[in-house]
């Protein structure tokens, strides 16, 4: 599957989808193989023996909307199709209705993606304006402004820190709440392309981490990708996602990555983490377009 990204990126990057990068994949993926974790439904489609495209299934779970009231969530679907064999995704889409009979369904699809939205409405989905929508963004790496944490913050790398549960720790405080355990954190690290030395964290005065970034190479391509970044609470608005980020790059650059990237919400609800990345150069590659369907 981080094949078939890395091969859409090289021919068509703006229709890589949401959720099928190979960060996205190694990260959203990776901690699933845990063990004991329960995995995702999911199939792969084939041509002439290599991947051409595949789906991925979020069953709908049980929510608390308040006290005495639940609702359950629509059924969810990430999807990647090679652009030469557009018509797959007519079949990723049968075979999503045929495992979800009951349920609401919702999947995105990158606004340039003309036939592919084509193919989404053609089967009964609508454009949802208020569902939250995701942009990949990019930069390239030919300047990279330095990274100046605060007095008493340090940039490192889990190569320098190896403590995989301040690592966790981090993640936890940022993402509160969050399902990430030690080890599925050491799956993710167990999965392509982690390296220690592209995990990115900075270390707070009283040595614990304050934030982290971890980063993704794709070598084939020359691309960084950044997934996830998040900053603890109690040490935000202090730029420190902003220098690990750089500091980040510059160690892509070394190794001879010619861009880097950062997916990030696009709607007007959750404003923050692309304005900070907008700060450090980073702009729009491709926006998401959420579907659903009843």
């Amino acid at each position: 599957m981080q094949g078939l990204a890395a091969e859409v990126w090289r021919l068509a990057p703006e229709t890589v989808n949401g959720g099928a990068s190979v960060g996205e994949l190694a990260w959203g993926q990776g901690t699933t193989l845990a063990k004991g974790q329960p995995q995702n439904p999911y199939r792969l489609w084939r041509h002439d023996g290599r991947l051409a495209g595949w789906g991925i299934i979020f069953p709908p779970t049980r929510f608390r909307v308040s006290a005495d009231r639940w609702e359950m969530s629509k059924a969810g679907l990430v999807w990647q199709v090679h652009p030469g064999r557009p018509e797959l995704l007519d079949e990723i889409l049968r075979w999503f209705e045929a495992e979800t009979p009951q349920a609401a369904r919702q999947t995105v699809v990158r606004a340039s993606s003309g036939e592919a939205r084509r193919v989404i409405e053609a089967r009964g989905y609508s454009y949802d304006a208020g569902e939250p929508w995701n942009l990949m963004n990019m930069r390239d790496l030919r300047e990279i402004e330095e990274p100046s944490p605060p007095p008493g913050y340090s940039l490192k790398t889990m190569r320098e820190i190896d403590d995989i549960e301040r690592r966790v720790a981090v993640h936890r405080a940022a993402w509160e709440p969050s399902a990430l355990t030690l080890d599925k954190y050491a799956a993710a690290m167990s999965t392509w392309p982690y390296r220690p030395d592209f995990d990115f964290v900075v270390e707070a005065p009283d040595g614990s981490l304050a934030c982290s970034a971890l980063g993704w190479y794709d070598e084939a391509n020359r691309i960084g990708e950044f997934e996830p970044v998040g900053t603890r609470p109690d040490h935000r608005r202090l730029g420190l996602a902003s220098a690990a980020m750089l500091f980040g790059m510059q160690r892509f650059r070394d190794v001879g990555a010619m861009h880097a990237t950062v997916a990030c919400r696009g709607d007007a609800n959750y404003p923050v983490p692309k304005l900070v990345y907008e700060s450090i150069g980073f702009k729009e590659l491709s926006r998401e377009m959420p579907y659903t369907k009843a």
